[in-house]
């Protein structure tokens, strides 16, 4: 039974359903694809219940047997806290979607509709019938896409809700189909449907707030085209955090006293809990920093925390090496690694099963790194 009451005939796209079992409605997370697909077929001999004035209000077919529902999956927080709360009373436990979008959608198409499922459950009862928005925004919050709508507001709205109860509500956002590769915020909004511009404050937020809105997760845009490993250089095996690998290293000689670093990554583990600043420093041999490039990856576009197991990504080092005087680049040390804040921590390295001192991965001199390099 689609929970969605309709005019006509059902609303076949709609994944989410409710069971009638012994009296008892339960109110169902929605289906995948598969399940949705499988409950359809029959959909059209299965009994109709019609309202007093002869249009169809639903229909009902027996579950068939040994069938096993398949739900989307939840995204949780990792910590099992909630990914938002409003006004500590509603709050967002998951949320249900894809986590990644194609870099040109369904084949470069301008733009394509996405749902994503909001999985609300009352902190403390509510009096308010509640209209909430998602949005997909770019990382310093410029709304891309989104949706808004009351809260399950005739059928099961926020005044009834039960302690435990989870209420999963759609919402469809039209994605636009040339977003380039890297990380998006998804961001929930809430607010009292009676009175426009009532906004409920955000009490607490997984990725933090801006003014009224929560992001929950973030949404990545891979690559278009992943770089591969040099054949013609070694690999390396160096190990950060048990979540990233250091996999190869080159220098490259510009203008100007330029030099360009390029460090190949691979990913170890599907999106770590981890925003990494990726350094390159020159120093000498006492020590003494000479130059320093010290950057999210892509300038902060594609973070750690969106890189996938498997996954290699390239980060660019731009050095300023104009000025290094009398200093033999042979004697001028390139080391590497990652670090996060607070602190900042800089994630622990082994290299070859052995841990490194001071988590600093030894790139060589500049001279060796750069193949020659001199001033």
């Amino acid at each position: 039974v689609p929970w969605a009451l309709e005019l006509g005939d059902i609303r076949r796209a709609a994944r989410q359903y409710v069971l009638l079992h012994d009296g008892t409605i339960t109110l169902l997370p929605p289906f995948e694809a598969e399940t949705h697909a499988a409950l359809l077929a029959e959909i059209d001999t299965a009994a109709d219940v019609l309202r007093a004035n002869g249009d169809l209000l639903l229909r009902v077919q027996p579950v068939p047997e040994n069938t096993a529902f398949a739900f989307v999956p939840r995204h949780e927080s990792a910590n099992g806290d909630s990914l938002a709360v409003f006004d500590g009373r509603a709050e967002v436990v998951s949320w249900r979607g894809p986590r990644t979008l194609s870099p040109t959608l369904d084949g470069g198409v301008e733009e394509i509709p996405v749902t994503y499922y909001i999985d609300w459950s009352a902190r403390k009862s509510t009096n308010h019938f509640y209209t909430a928005f998602v949005q997909l925004q770019t990382q310093d919050h410029t709304a891309l896409a989104g949706d808004e709508g009351p809260v399950w507001r005739w059928l099961y709205p926020p005044p009834l809700w039960g302690s435990g109860d989870v209420i999963a509500t759609p919402y469809t956002l039209v994605i636009p189909g040339d977003l380039a590769p890297g990380a998006y915020r998804v961001v929930v909004g809430l607010y009292i449907a009676r009175f426009t511009g009532m906004n409920q404050p955000v009490t607490a937020a997984a990725w933090g707030s801006a003014g009224e809105m929560a992001t929950i997760d973030w949404i990545k845009v891979p690559q278009a085209d992943p770089p591969a490993l040099d054949p013609d250089r070694p690999v390396l095996d160096i190990v950060l955090g048990d979540m990233f690998a250091l996999r190869q290293a080159a220098g490259e000689r510009g203008t100007g006293g330029l030099v360009q670093v390029t460090l190949t990554w691979e990913g170890l583990a599907d999106r770590p809990p981890v925003d990494a600043t990726v350094f390159v420093h020159v120093r000498d041999a006492d020590g003494t920093m000479i130059a320093q490039s010290d950057i999210r990856p892509w300038n902060g576009q594609y973070p750690t925390f969106i890189w996938d197991a498997g996954e290699i990504v390239q980060t660019t080092h731009t050095l300023d090496l104009g000025n290094i005087g009398d200093h033999d680049p042979a004697d001028l040390q390139v080391v590497a690694g990652m670090y996060t804040f607070p602190g900042p921590d800089r994630l622990p390295v082994i290299q070859g099963g052995i841990a490194v001192p001071d988590a600093l991965i030894d790139l060589g001199t500049l001279a060796d790194l750069v193949g020659g390099y001199s001033p």
